[in-house]
């Protein structure tokens, strides 16, 4: 009793204050320091502790049921068993639970500690409690496993403490076990794994028996106290009686363990057949067929880029300075648009059987076109895209957009037509447009596939995690349930259901087999889905690629036909230059004929006149050519002008 009472006194230092322990100091020291390093996460303050214990006491036919809100109240309900004629219950319940499961335990750390050390648990209970408590991100929420540390013997008793009817021969256990419950935070799979821990002592000399659960909700409280209401538990009149009732208090957590699998698995297949129906009902050959000409058609693309940059450079050299455009306007004028238009939303059409009967077309030359366009007049015009086969543009003529029209004539006509056709993209053909709306998949598809495969690894690990706890406690009662160290009382009372016992946990190991199966199954399904999906994402991907670059492609060239409209609109231009140069010119010459001479006559013999108007002898006006003034003005003149004539033409054919 004292060496309890001093155990009790230093709770705050659990496990390094337990008695007659057999674990290592340094174990016991790194259990001490984790745990008051967590203590923040896993515990509540005493404010919001609420721990509820469920007891049977000596004498009593019924179960009583108490709240513990705080380390004091907890202390008084523990030294209850000090008093005379008083002990520890025969069976005690003790529930620690959390709001939710990612809150922390509504128990302080006191408290715990307390509870603990009264008990005397052994230290590696805390490695199924340190997964609970407050986190940002799941950590060590699938650790499982299975402790036992037995003092059967009489010559291995552990703490002995006859006031409180403790024997210190006792069953001791501990073990966690997970099961999938309902929960509204995901929408679309109301399901999530969730953990309980188990801790366990049964005293083989006094019958009294201790359970410590620790859950997220009060589950399994409320199942345990239904069943104590009820006498599910059986009688705790004899040893073995209450032996019988902790059998089947471990089948409460074991059948909690295996249910729900079956519909959360259910779940999880309908979920992968919603992500990937469509992927399975779709036809490859609507989807898939422009992918499979992908390479051809890019080859083809290439030629239209090659057509179209020979024309940019063209309308280049169009913009060249005069004296080069003239020169090489005759050569430009020759060339021919490509016969391909944009696509349009209502002309575009697939015809794969067409192009896949019949060989890839040639662009008409500029003769066949200019007879085909005479020709046709107001007909049905049948346009191809000779690059991409298969894309066929039927429309009347009378339909054709004038600026459409205007990229089907040659430079020569639209210089005939006498007016400049300037032409524009047309802003109500983005290329969005162009790219067929299909129905197409996402990467959000593998983001939900990557989601349902993580769900499914996690029930798996957890699936294999409980069948091997649970082997373990069979195989461990099993074993007790052999040993000589075993009262003779249990051995023989409790023989049916030892037996009974092992078949129920055996029969939900076999159930949770069968879900491991169709976990198994499912998993290699949504390895398939998830290759058929990516294949499909990378092919429709690809298949987008071509069409974007098929839009562009014919953006490029009406780009291009538009500098061609441009290059034949300074045609015109440079053809009406022309024509006002040869004027220029006229009058330059015509300036530089007189110049010369008008300046030498006005500075010489013009200020006097050729002919001078005198009067004769008798009073009349007499007119009196002056030939020598004339011969000087031509002396001087005539080789001015030759002299600015050739200083003319040397600076004309310099800059030539």
């Amino acid at each position: 009793m004292d060496s309890l009472v001093r155990s009790c006194e230093a709770f705050e230092t659990y496990p390094q204050n337990l008695v007659n322990q057999t674990t290592s100091g340094y174990i016991l020291k790194a259990y001490f320091a984790r745990l008051k390093d967590q203590s923040d996460r896993m515990f509540h303050v005493e404010s919001h502790a609420s721990v509820d214990f469920l007891e049977l006491h000596d004498g009593d036919e019924e179960f009583t049921t108490s709240c513990i809100e705080h380390t004091n109240r907890l202390k008084e309900q523990l030294r209850e068993a000090f008093k005379p004629t008083r002990s520890d219950p025969r069976c005690r319940f003790m529930f620690m639970h959390s709001r939710t499961s990612h809150d922390p335990l509504r128990i302080s750390y006191h408290m715990f500690t307390l509870g603990l050390t009264y008990h005397q648990v052994m230290p590696s209970f805390l490695d199924f409690v340190f997964p609970f408590g407050r986190q940002e991100h799941q950590q060590d929420s699938h650790f499982s496993g299975f402790r036992h540390d037995n003092s059967l013997n009489p010559l291995d008793r552990g703490l002995s403490v006859r006031e409180l009817g403790r024997s210190g021969r006792e069953i001791r256990l501990c073990y966690n076990l997970h099961s999938v419950e309902k929960s509204s935070v995901q929408a679309y799979l109301p399901w999530s794994i969730r953990q309980t821990a188990v801790y366990h002592s049964f005293d083989v000399e006094t019958g009294r028996s201790l359970w410590i659960n620790v859950k997220g909700n009060r589950l399994l409280k409320r199942r345990i106290e239904e069943a104590a209401k009820s006498s599910q538990l059986g009688s705790f009149k004899s040893i073995g009686r209450s032996f019988a009732a902790t059998l089947i208090t471990h089948m409460f957590f074991c059948e909690w363990a295996g249910e729900n699998w079956r519909w959360y698995i259910n779940d999880l297949e309908k979920e992968l057949q919603d992500a990937t129906g469509k992927t399975i009902s779709t036809p490859a050959d609507r989807r898939l067929s422009s992918v499979s000409e992908a390479d051809r058609r890019m080859s083809s693309m290439s030629d239209v880029a090659r057509q179209v940059l020979l024309l940019s450079e063209a309308a280049d050299r169009q913009l060249a300075p005069l004296s080069e455009a003239d020169r090489r306007l005759s050569s430009v004028s020759e060339l021919t648009p490509l016969p391909m238009i944009p696509r349009t939303r209502q002309s575009l059409s697939m015809n794969h059987q067409e192009t896949s009967s019949r060989p890839p077309s040639r662009p008409p030359s500029s003769s066949s076109q200019a007879k085909s366009t005479a020709s046709e007049g107001s007909s049905v015009s049948k346009l191809q895209f000779s690059p991409f086969q298969g894309l066929h543009l039927e429309m009347p003529s009378s339909t054709i957009p004038s600026k459409l029209g205007n990229l089907l004539m040659k430079p020569s006509e639209l210089q005939s037509s006498g007016k400049p056709q300037a032409i524009e993209l047309d802003p109500g053909l983005p290329i969005e447009d162009s790219i067929s709306q299909q129905e197409s998949f996402s990467f959000s598809d593998l983001q939900r596939l990557q989601f349902i495969e993580e769900r499914t690894h996690e029930a798996l690990l957890v699936l294999k995690q409980n069948m091997t706890v649970l082997k373990e406690l069979r195989q461990h009662y099993h074993a007790a349930g052999s040993t000589p160290d075993l009262p003779r009382e249990i051995r023989s009372d409790c023989r049916m259901d030892f037996a009974k016992f092992e078949n129920r946990v055996l029969a939900v190991e076999r159930d949770l087999g069968m879900q491991q199966l169709r976990i198994e199954a499912l998993m290699t399904l949504l390895a398939d889905r998830k290759n058929l999906v990516s294949g499909f994402l990378y092919g429709i991907l690809q298949y987008r690629t071509l069409q974007v670059s098929e839009a562009f492609t014919a953006r490029a060239q009406i780009s291009a036909q538009n500098l061609q409209a441009m290059a034949t609109t300074m045609q015109a231009i440079v053809e009406k230059s022309k024509q006002e140069s040869a004027s220029m010119k006229i009058g330059s010459l015509a300036t530089l004929l007189y110049m010369p001479g008008i300046s030498i006559a006005v500075r010489t013999f013009m200020n006097k006149g050729i002919t001078r108007l005198t009067t004769d002898s008798s009073g009349k006006p007499k007119r009196v050519f002056q030939l020598r003034g004339l011969k000087l003005y031509l002396a001087m003149g005539l080789p001015a002008m030759a002299a600015t004539f050739g200083t003319w033409y040397i600076v004309h054919w310099v800059s030539a």
